[in-house]
């Protein structure tokens, strides 16, 4: 059996038996198709790195963005010396 992904997720079964050459199916379609197959998973698996990479840069800029903004919050909060005695 061979499974065909249309994209939609589904997987369609085609059987190998009766895939020979009398019905249009030889072994080069087959060998094009799976090759097909492999250059669209190669290419989903690129833009799925790039697309998480681009989340992680994303997410670690958010992260110094309030951490700097904490510690500014922190500055202006913090008593001076001469304060001390102050509530």
């Amino acid at each position: 059996m061979i499974v065909c992904a249309n994209g939609t997720g589904s997987g369609e079964e085609i059987p190998l038996s009766g895939l020979d050459g009398a019905q249009g199916f030889g072994d080069e379609y087959l060998e094009e198709v799976i090759h097909n197959q492999e250059k669209k998973q190669t290419q989903l698996e690129h833009d799925r790195s790039d697309k998480e990479n681009k989340h992680d840069e994303q997410l670690m800029l958010l992260i110094r963005d309030i951490q700097e903004t904490k510690k500014m919050i922190a500055a202006t909060q913090q008593k001076k010396w001469w304060q001390f005695w102050k509530k």
